[in-house]
């Protein structure tokens, strides 16, 4: 195989010799290297924070999707997303409009792996002056979450179909 082969490899791997600064401009010097070296990070936190965050929304929008179907299949009710754009520390994921009965009801959706047990508390206490009542979206709710939730009244939805919702027009099966 005949490749591409550079006759001074020293120089693809090293950076060019810069004159040594006079003494009145060495104040000035760190200044240059400080601004490249965090220009480089700045865009390297970017750029990975992004690829993180667009893999996480992915993941998030494939469980708000499953636990809609879901939701439609196992009780015949019909669900509706309609995504936001949160401001940052807001962890509402989208907005899920539920129809029963010929009414609309609105939740903020959040989106969570419950891996502890105080998930639900923590969902139902941030719900502030916010006028949808929050709704947990997890991959899977078990029973002993469920109860808690129930406790808690907070609404919730899964992808195995396990679903709580409370208000008028919903039936309390």
């Amino acid at each position: 195989m005949g490749g591409f082969k550079p006759k001074n490899t020293a120089a693809l791997f090293s950076l060019p010799e810069l004159p040594r600064p006079s003494a009145d401009s060495r104040a000035s010097q760190p200044v240059v290297h400080y601004f490249i070296l965090f220009t480089e990070r700045v865009q390297y936190q970017k750029m990975n924070r992004s690829a993180a965050t667009s893999a996480m929304r992915n993941t998030e929008d494939h469980v708000l999707r499953a636990a809609q179907q879901a939701l439609e299949r196992t009780t015949g009710l019909r669900a509706e997303i309609a995504p936001i754009l949160a401001p940052k520390g807001n962890d509402t994921n989208a907005l899920l409009t539920v129809v029963a009965n010929q009414r609309k009801h609105r939740f903020r959706a959040e989106i969570k792996a419950v891996d502890r047990f105080e998930i639900p508390a923590l969902i139902k206490t941030r719900n502030g002056t916010r006028p949808e009542p929050p709704l947990l979206v997890a991959p899977f709710i078990t029973r002993a979450v469920a109860e808690r939730c129930r406790e808690l009244r907070l609404p919730f939805i899964d992808t195995a179909g396990n679903t709580y919702l409370e208000g008028p027009g919903f039936s309390s099966t």
